[in-house]
């Protein structure tokens, strides 16, 4: 199967699943050696598991005959989910009823990782926090003496790191800031099932802010009535106000992941005014 990792569907006489595959020649350096790993894939299946058990529609993990979650053969780890009828939610067709739901869902996982907080500690994939600031500087770097980015780019993304950092250390002597997230949680990762959304690909799930799966919402779309709703839905469910400083910080945390994930590619940058 190559060096990539791959998404299966699986039609079998006692039901419907999905299988994915991780070839651990894969290059996961932006995530950690470990990203893929036996140990966090296990991880992840398990946090799955709490999740549905608490209420939350996700995929149900499903073992192996050993008993496993994480199944080996020979350089290659498989897991298995329950399939989720549906379609992938498209952003130009979400409406206010249905970022209200997201936010919602949104909320409900994070309140279930807050009781999840010392086994959040413990998750082997690098946490998405201010400290990975600095190899997304490095990688931008690398970037801009590779000729894909404009070296004006590198001078805004060390600011803004800066600035960043600052806010996200703010943040964490703050309570229920902090916890499991999903790491990726953009309308392309949530299924749409009439008007039941479920959250999907928690494989980049780690500990974090709560903040940045609301950037990732929010960086996703640019319509402010649309994101005042999951906003509004958000706060209600967990009965807090959304802090506009750390929120921001956040988003300008993902697009310097972005530029870093991108960094060996020839694209239009001019939207990285957002980090000023």
């Amino acid at each position: 199967m190559g060096n990539m990792n791959s998404v299966w569907k699986i039609v079998s006489n006692d039901g419907i699943y999905l299988l994915k595959t991780y070839n651990q020649d894969y290059d996961a350096s932006l995530f950690g050696i470990n990203a893929y790993s036996n140990e966090a894939l296990k991880y992840e299946m398990e946090y799955l598991r709490f999740l549905q058990e608490n209420g939350l529609p996700v995929q149900k993990p499903v073992k192996n005959k050993e008993q496993e979650y994480v199944t080996k053969y020979e350089n290659t780890l498989y897991i298995i989910t329950e399939w989720i009828d549906g379609e992938e939610a498209e952003v130009k067709e979400l409406t206010l009823t249905d970022y209200s739901a997201i936010g919602k869902l949104l909320a409900k996982i994070h309140k279930a990782s807050m009781r999840y907080t010392n086994i959040a500690k413990r998750c082997p994939r690098l946490p998405f926090d201010e400290e990975r600031i600095d190899f997304f500087l490095e990688r931008i770097s690398l970037g801009c003496k590779m000729g894909f980015f404009d070296e004006n780019i590198f001078h805004i993304a060390v600011d803004a790191g800066d600035k960043i950092n600052c806010i996200m250390k703010a943040m964490s002597m703050k309570e229920n800031t902090k916890g499991l997230i999903h790491g990726d949680f953009y309308s392309y990762n949530l299924i749409k099932n009439n008007s039941q959304f479920t959250p999907i690909d928690f494989e980049l799930c780690s500990y974090g802010y709560y903040y940045q799966d609301l950037a990732t919402i929010c960086n996703e779309n640019p319509d402010e009535e649309l994101i005042l709703a999951f906003l509004q839905a958000y706060q209600n469910e967990l009965s807090i106000v959304v802090n506009p400083d750390y929120l921001k910080a956040m988003q300008a945390y993902l697009t310097l992941f972005y530029l870093a994930a991108n960094y060996n590619k020839k694209e239009d940058y001019s939207w990285v005014d957002i980090l000023l």
